[in-house]
Parts: structure tokens; sequence; C-alpha cells
């Protein structure tokens, strides 16, 4: 299975994880053991972005970059995101995509509040809005560093999920390559998935994410190097 192929297999999964993460700061949403087949449409309302749900804009400024140490069910590869121009509200963003044997780039042009969930619709750019999924974590929960449980019933525009629920549990604070970030662990119900990943949230996107289904990593993204001018 190619690179490319698979990106659009871990996006399904993930989508079904990452609905946990895309609700407001007064629930979430919990996927379904069987991931769903089709992302959301375009322009759907409610839960339809896992990038952009639940989260403040990020201001993003011209020269900033992270790039992140990836595997895909084995296949590795080197991530970067570069801002290289800002305009006003308007952001002009190249990612980069490298094996080793073969290196993909794409730019992407839109505002703030749209420069991500536009990478989504990319190939080679998809996976950083499942990067920025983990941050609305931070918006849930007391606060108390104790798990907590999200449902289902808050995603109208997904039944699938409907009465269900998630558990998340915060592991407190690590260090990722020398960056702070609170770790947490999202468990859906009657399901063998499982998302562990490192949030900062003055990072546009999650500092590390591991995804697996029935104990096998299938997914490991992880930041390891930034330019934040």
């Amino acid at each position: 299975m190619g690179r490319l192929a698979t990106r659009q297999t871990v996006g399904v999964l993930l989508m079904s994880l990452l609905l946990v993460l895309a609700g407001c700061n007064t629930g979430g949403q919990s996927p379904t053991t069987d991931a769903p087949t089709d992302a959301p449409a375009e322009g759907d309302g409610g839960g339809s972005d896992p990038g952009e749900i639940g989260l403040s804009t990020y201001e993003f400024t011209d020269g900033e970059s992270y790039t992140y140490d990836s595997s895909l069910f084995g296949s590795t590869a080197t991530e970067t995101w570069t801002v290289v121009a800002v305009d006003g509200d308007d952001v002009t963003v190249e990612v980069t995509s490298s094996n080793g044997d073969t290196t993909k780039n794409t730019t992407i042009t839109g505002t703030h509040s749209e420069i991500v969930r536009k990478a989504g619709r990319d190939e080679v750019a998809g996976m950083f809005v499942y990067a920025r999924a983990p941050l609305a974590i931070a918006g849930m929960g007391d606060g108390s560093g104790q798990n907590f449980t999200v449902d289902g019933n808050e995603l109208p525009t997904n039944s699938s999920v409907a009465g269900r629920t998630a558990t998340v549990a915060p592991q407190g604070e690590t260090t990722v390559n020398g960056i702070q970030c609170t770790e947490y662990v999202v468990v859906p119900e009657d399901s063998q998935q499982q998302l562990r990943t490192c949030v900062n949230e003055d990072y546009p996107f999650a500092v590390s994410m591991r995804g697996s289904q029935a104990g096998q990593t299938f997914l490991t993204m992880e930041l390891v190097d930034s330019n934040r001018p």
C-alpha cells in the first residue's frame, strides 16, 4: 500500500478517534468501533471539522515552521509545515513530506481560521489536520487532572456515534524533545482503539501522537524541530 493510499486509510481511522476531540468545551464526541466510511463533506456544520471545532484560531507568523517524524503503517516520513507568507488574515503554507526516496511538496493559501482545514483536503498536507485536533482536549474536563468522559450525543451531524462515550485520561506533564506538554490517553468505549497524545496550547499542532488498534501502533507523529519567530 502506497504512502498516499495509507494517508486516506489513517484519515478514516483517526477520524473515528478524533471525533472525540472535536467537540465544544462542554462535551465531545465518541468514535464508533467501526470507523466511518467517509470524511464529512466540506461545509458541514456541527462536528464536521476535526481540525478546528472547539479550537480558537491560531495566528501563524511568517517563517514559522514545524517538522515531524512520522510513521504510518510502518512507512516512515518527515513532514514539515512552513509558513512562507502572511498578509493580514491571509496565510501561505508550504508542506513537505519526504520518505528518503521521494519528496512531495504542496502550497496552500487561506485565512488563519481555515488554513488547517484546507490542508486536510490535500494528500500531502492532510496529516496536519489530525495533528491539530488533539488540542481540543485542553478545553475539556474540569482541570483537576482526573479522568473524564465525553459523550457522542454532542455530535449532531454524525448519528453513528450518538449514545457512545469515550474516556479521556490526563497523564500529567512531560517533555517531548525539549517541549513541555500535557499528555492524554483517549479510549472509546467498547473499542480496541486508543489515541495517546501530548499537547502544548501555545503550539498549533500536537507535540506528539500515537494511534493504536488492538495494541498495534498504526501511526506515530512527533515534533522534532520547530522555528517560532
